[in-house]
């Protein structure tokens, strides 16, 4: 992955997000923020001097600049090699070529949640937005000189969550008896105001999946969501994990963004990844789909020793590895079920899911069957959930 400069909360270079040497002086990451924080990375080369160097000479401005500049290379050169600063006689610059910036990623998502009408759009942007700010403060230890970019990046924030709680109403309506996250984020940034209208209305959606989803219809649900945004071929078919002797492996080939017809016993026989935990009694795929790079994720579930349920979500590698697992614990009295999987080419996963409920249950559900959509990241981290009775 991409190294990471990380403005909000702790201010710190990043790689595969954990921290990595980057060595440098309060004043030295004091202009590196005002360069990172502006527009494109890139300031006129008068106003940073003036404002970093205000009772320094022309000449002596420059001089200091220049020494800014070797000290940022000299502190990241081992991991960006190109060089991260630019300077011309105009203006300062970052070279974003070889690195991330976190603020920068997060303007970019607001940008596209707030002025897409695509209400899928705007709820991966927002949730991508919020995975990222988090109730982070931007570049905290400063507290008295980015007042300014602080207060309107609190405000983006604020206007990024409320239209990603719109989207989420606008595609879900029938789950809003359930409340959003995206609420329960602005009212803990101290925002009580209702819903409210979108200020840019959203694009009607497909008449596939406009229809709200109910229980008589449950078992007919499943198929018209992956028909609704099918982007790659996807397989509903069980696979057993067991704890078994994996047999040698076999070549096989699922054609991408094409239907698969084969019955259950082609794959009965071959073994794609074994699970290996002695915690589990048992275990079964239930789910499998190929992301748009035709890597395999697989999902399912588990009982365990103690009787817990889990929910397994594995993405394999080419060569047939674990490239990450995900495991969630079900709540007592509930048995979650993945029936569809959907990979974008934005890396958001999506499942839907068979959630059983029993008298008593945990989430203090109505006995009975529900459909659950979970949303994830590229890296299998749930980033949300929503239950439609």
């Amino acid at each position: 992955m991409r190294p990471v400069l990380r403005l909000l909360g702790k201010c710190e270079l990043t790689a595969d997000g954990a921290p990595i040497p980057f060595d440098i002086t309060r004043k030295l990451w004091y202009v590196l923020g005002l360069v990172a924080t502006a527009p494109q990375c890139h300031i006129a080369r008068h106003e940073l001097t003036e404002a970093v160097w205000p009772l320094s000479e022309k000449t002596s401005r420059s001089v200091l600049l220049f020494k800014w500049r070797r000290s940022i290379i000299d502190a990241i050169g081992p991991i960006i090699p190109d060089g991260l600063v630019l300077i011309t006689e105009e203006a300062v610059s970052l070279n974003t070529d070889h690195i991330d910036i976190d603020y920068q990623q997060c303007c970019s998502l607001a940008k596209l949640a707030l002025t897409s009408d695509d209400a899928l759009e705007v709820l991966e942007a927002g949730t991508a937005f919020d995975t990222i700010a988090e109730d982070k403060v931007l570049l905290p230890t400063y507290s008295s000189a980015f007042l300014d970019i602080r207060d309107h990046f609190d405000k983006q924030r604020r206007a990024v969550l409320r239209r990603t709680w719109q989207a989420e109403a606008y595609l879900y309506p029938v789950a809003q008896g359930v409340k959003s996250n995206f609420e329960i984020r602005l009212r803990k940034l101290g925002d009580e105001n209702a819903i409210g209208e979108p200020a840019l209305p959203f694009k009607a959606l497909p008449e596939q999946i406009s229809v709200p989803m109910r229980k008589s219809n449950l078992r007919t649900a499943l198929p018209r969501l992956a028909a609704a945004a099918v982007i790659g071929g996807m397989i509903a078919i069980p696979i057993i994990f067991g704890s078994i002797s994996t047999p040698t492996k076999q070549q096989l080939r699922v054609a991408h963004g094409a239907s698969v017809n084969n019955p259950v016993a082609s794959l009965s026989n071959q073994l794609m990844y074994q699970l290996s935990d002695p915690r589990t009694k048992r275990s079964a795929a239930t789910a499998i789909g190929m992301t748009p790079k035709n890597l395999v994720i697989a999902a399912g579930n588990a009982i365990l020793t103690n009787g817990d349920h889990q929910t397994i979500l594995v993405m394999l590698t080419k060569t047939g590895q674990s490239r990450w697992i995900t495991k969630l614990t079900d709540a007592k009295g509930i048995q979650t079920t993945p029936k569809q999987l959907l990979s974008t080419e934005s890396g958001r996963i999506y499942v839907a899911s068979v959630l059983s409920a029993r008298q008593n249950n945990g989430l203090k559900l109505a006995p009975g069957s529900y459909l659950v959509v979970g949303v994830f990241d590229r890296d299998g981290q749930r980033l949300f959930e929503r239950l439609h009775p």
